[in-house]
């Protein structure tokens, strides 16, 4: 029988298409999530700005805030999503490059950024205050990030432990996800298919924060008011 790991740690590009793979597409969703946006970061218009773009995956948000007028320039540690990003945006002002925010040297540059659906438990707390910091220093003053992350520390206690299996047409799927006494959430999906004799593994492990040390880490990179 054939056995398939998935290690979901972002820096391959197996994990980052076997990701992908799975995801829907998500185009009609960034719009509506683009009017909303706008809202919370006070914006009537985006036409003439320049738009930092964390973690902008395949290049949704860009597409979009670029369609509507701003300067977008995305980045991203994934060559595989910074691939399909400039195709998304070919023949737009919107600019990527492959990097961590906090090897960023931007002084002022962007008049709003934004990390949807941001990652931040792949990066220990010291490299995240690192992380935000060159975020922070990228802006504008008076500029604001909006940050949305897509676990918190709240929501992990509320829905872990997972254990479950099911069956489908002879595919059988085990998931398990807990955390541990250190806060990092552990995820296991095992994929048994009997039709292919075949075995698929997807492993992930990060870091789970609270809204307060999510809170705490913004007011200590250099953002003076933060809203939740």
């Amino acid at each position: 029988m054939k056995r398939t790991i998935h290690d979901f740690s972002w820096m391959t590009q197996e994990s980052q298409e076997v990701f992908w793979r799975y995801q829907k597409d998500m185009s009609e969703q960034a719009k509506e999530e683009a009017i909303f946006m706008r809202k919370l970061l006070g914006l009537e218009t985006v036409v003439g700005l320049q738009i930092l773009d964390v973690g902008c995956g395949v290049g949704y948000h860009a597409a979009v805030f670029t369609d509507l007028g701003a300067d977008v320039t995305g980045i991203d540690v994934s060559d595989y999503c910074l691939n399909l990003a400039k195709e998304r945006c070919k023949g737009t002002s919107a600019i990527f490059h492959r990097m961590k925010a906090k090897d960023s040297l931007w002084d002022g540059a962007f008049d709003a950024a934004i990390a949807i659906r941001h990652t931040l438990g792949f990066m220990p707390y010291e490299e995240l205050i690192e992380h935000l910091s060159k975020i922070a220093l990228a802006l504008k003053p008076g500029a604001k990030l909006l940050l949305s992350v897509p676990f918190s520390l709240e929501k992990g206690r509320k829905h872990y432990p997972v254990h479950s299996w099911s069956e489908e047409n002879g595919v059988f799927t085990l998931v398990d996800k807990y955390l541990d006494e250190e806060n990092r959430k552990w995820e296991c999906c095992v994929i048994l298919d009997t039709n292919k004799d075949e075995v698929v593994e997807f492993h992930e492990q990060q870091r789970l924060y609270s809204t307060a040390e999510t809170v705490e880490a913004l007011h200590l990179s250099g953002f003076a008011s933060v809203e939740i």
